[in-house]
């Protein structure tokens, strides 16, 4: 089943789903099962996590603001970057858990957390780096939660996270600036 099949499931769902209480907020499960169009030869793609992923976050955002909402005011979620660690392949036909968590957020984006479980073993962990677009700019995550989604900001903390799980964060947050400095500077060597 091709993924624009899954994600029109998703958001017609989202229609008749009540939004969740401010404490089951933050967190997606979302139950999969990998089909012949997901796999490279028995296995399941890295290129289709990244897309499973995008259900996960599109799961989260519609729990904080509404489809019609979404398009309204234009909002467009977009991935900036994302560390994904494979433990194991999660192979044809068999059922799996996407777990997607928003851990933490900082002036301009959001950090969250994913897992691929199956039979009760983490088969993949990824952790993204999320912005929103909303009237032509990057919206800094507490302007949008603050403003686009009222009140939120009081139900979700950016402190909500395992203490590994944000040092996990801090120390990607940390990583990609060094990246991209000797990025900076590999480039002006070259030009």
């Amino acid at each position: 089943m091709r993924l624009r099949v899954r994600i029109i499931f998703q958001l017609i769902r989202s229609f008749f789903s009540k939004v969740p209480g401010p404490d089951k907020r933050g967190q997606s499960f979302l139950r999969f099962r990998v089909f012949p169009t997901d796999c490279v030869v028995k296995y399941m793609g890295n290129d289709r996590h990244h897309a499973f992923m995008d259900c996960g976050r599109l799961d989260l955002l519609l729990q904080y603001v509404r489809l019609s909402e979404l398009i309204r005011y234009r909002i467009s979620p977009f991935v900036y970057t994302v560390d994904i660690l494979y433990n194991e392949p999660i192979q044809l036909f068999s059922k799996f858990t996407l777990i997607s968590t928003l851990v933490d957020w900082d002036k301009n984006f959001f950090w969250i957390e994913h897992h691929f479980v199956q039979d009760g073993r983490v088969m993949v962990t990824a952790i993204s780096k999320n912005g929103i677009k909303y009237r032509g700019r990057i919206l800094p995550p507490s302007e949008f939660l603050a403003e686009v989604v009222p009140g939120i900001v009081s139900r979700v903390k950016s402190d909500h996270g395992a203490p590994a799980i944000n040092a996990m964060v801090h120390f990607l947050k940390k990583r990609l600036r060094q990246v991209n400095r000797q990025l900076a500077v590999w480039l002006d060597e070259v030009f």
